[in-house]
């Protein structure tokens, strides 16, 4: 099995996550997974697309994979994050320890179906 391609600024991002305190949980090696790691901070689980704020918005959509794991884990309640920035990950840190789960990031992009963007 081989890696997915990962973007530039995920070590930063998992840096920053683990010096606040947090755990990562790698997906990269798991294709199928739509996501790059779910990530665990003071009790609270999100499942955490990565991807490079540097590039231009056409180069950041999601992917079909991505979308419908999003669509998925927010029909059951759950987080799924999009970071593009230690920034964002400092902001989720500290919304969980403001107030629990704080409200997912919206979506980048939507795909035809209407998937990840209700």
């Amino acid at each position: 099995m081989t890696h997915s391609k990962t973007d530039a600024s995920s070590a930063a991002i998992i840096d920053c996550l683990r010096a606040l305190g947090g755990y990562w949980f790698d997906q990269t090696m798991n294709r199928k997974a739509g996501c790059d790691g779910i990530a665990l901070f003071h009790g609270v689980m999100a499942v955490v697309e990565i991807k490079d704020g540097d590039k231009p918005p056409s180069a950041r959509h999601l992917t079909a994979n991505e979308i419908e794991t999003q669509y998925r884990v927010e029909h059951c309640d759950g987080t799924y994050l999009i970071w593009q920035s230690p920034d964002d990950v400092i902001a989720w840190c500290q919304a969980v320890m403001v107030g629990g789960n704080p409200t997912p990031t919206p979506p980048l992009s939507t795909n035809a179906r209407g998937l990840g963007g209700e």
